[in-house]
């Protein structure tokens, strides 16, 4: 958000000695309401679509926080008063408690250092394998479960209690993942904020030769306005955390420093964008391999070309050092 407002302001301020004259040549009297209009309707829709997500995703959470609470007291209500009740409850209590920390990590893309130590020690006490999911955990509940029905511990209608209980958490787990996985179009997101900015640029333009000397400040504060209404409806539109600033000790931050140091040092020209994801290690994964093999497609060897640079623009001399 910092980077936009601090544009804003570069942008209004580099407009104010031009803002009368293009005014005049491009707006006409019906181009602003039209567009205002627009831009209310389709950021609403998408803010409240956002909104909807947003709050769908805490109910469905808040769900299976009680469903987790409803299968800790099945279990200290139907599990016998013996010797073995504490490590038997300890067991189940553990794999969900891992459950709904695993599927909290799973939703974020990332592990907050402290949880996912944790976690490690949680599975080493459980015997479970690092990389176990929501859905092995889900089925290890299940078959313990009818071990202890098969043992006698639990009898058969307690046993279809308990599975009740997991079939609300399940729920709540396919309801979060299909939230996670299926965010609204990027291509409606672009549109949004280019409309936004569009008509709060304009905005800004017509207060701005309109009223002098205040009509900068009021266009620039309306400009903010509608530039923060959109970035809310954005965020909002994310129920779960971004991705991680670190994946182990490594900062995610640096990933940008590398390309940056190898366009300056190299003279080539790099784009890389990335249209979908939410797990910073596999982010950051497809970026070095998507650049790996368009370096390799660029320097290998063109069988029609034998002999030949690579290169339409042929060999550039720069300080001293060839460049294709």
């Amino acid at each position: 958000m910092g980077k936009e407002i601090l544009f804003a302001l570069v942008l209004c301020f580099i407009s104010l000695p031009i803002a009368p004259n293009l005014a005049q040549q491009i707006l006409p009297e019906i181009l602003l309401p039209v567009l205002g209009i627009s831009v209310s309707v389709f950021t609403a829709f998408r803010n409240t679509q956002a909104y909807n997500r947003w709050w769908e995703a805490r109910t469905l959470w808040g769900g299976l926080v009680n469903s987790s609470r409803n299968w800790r007291n099945g279990l200290l209500g139907l599990l016998p008063n013996d010797s073995d009740r504490t490590a038997e409850l300890n067991k189940l209590l553990g794999l969900q408690v891992l459950l709904v920390w695993t599927l909290n990590g799973e939703l974020r893309g990332s592990y907050h250092p402290t949880c996912a130590r944790k976690i490690d020690d949680l599975r080493l006490q459980l015997g479970l394998e690092k990389n176990s999911s929501s859905q092995d955990l889900l089925q290890l509940i299940s078959a313990e479960l009818l071990k202890l029905c098969d043992l006698g511990r639990i009898d058969g209608l307690g046993r279809l209690n308990l599975l009740n209980v997991q079939e609300e958490t399940c729920n709540s787990l396919g309801g979060l993942e299909r939230i996670r996985n299926q965010p609204l179009p990027v291509s409606y997101d672009l549109f949004i904020k280019a409309i936004v900015w569009i008509f709060s640029y304009l905005l800004f333009i017509r207060l701005d030769s309109m009223h002098d000397p205040g009509g900068a400040l009021i266009g620039f504060i309306c400009l903010f306005g509608f530039v923060l209404a959109e970035r809310l409806g954005a965020y909002t539109e994310n129920p779960f955390k971004i991705p991680a600033a670190k994946i182990g000790s490594y900062d995610t931050e640096l990933v940008k420093e590398f390309f940056v140091a190898v366009v300056n040092n190299s003279g080539l020209t790099l784009h890389i964008r990335q249209l979908a994801g939410v797990n910073s290690h596999h982010i950051v994964e497809a970026c070095f391999k998507a650049f790996a093999r368009a370096l390799r497609l660029a320097v290998e060897i063109d069988p029609r070309r034998a002999g030949a640079i690579p290169s339409s623009k042929g060999v550039l001399e720069q300080a001293g050092q060839a460049h294709t």
